[in-house]
């Protein structure tokens, strides 16, 4: 579950970086703090929930099927 949470951050960042996106432009348009994003992006929050994953993954052009 765990190697999951990180790959699903791992995910986000990847994506981010790709958009040329800071965390600080992905917390903006998702309206998450910078310091949320990191700590996703980091596996520091070990269950970020449905709804955030969602969201992020929709700002960024990501599909929930990969994950």
């Amino acid at each position: 579950m765990c190697d999951m949470k990180k790959n699903v951050g791992q995910m986000i960042k990847k994506q981010r970086n790709e958009f040329g996106w800071s965390q600080a432009r992905l917390a903006q348009v998702t309206g998450y703090s910078k310091l949320y994003i990191l700590k996703v992006e980091t596996g520091q929050i070990k269950n970020p929930g449905i709804v955030a994953v969602k969201k992020i993954f929709h700002a960024l052009g990501l599909k929930l099927d990969l994950i």
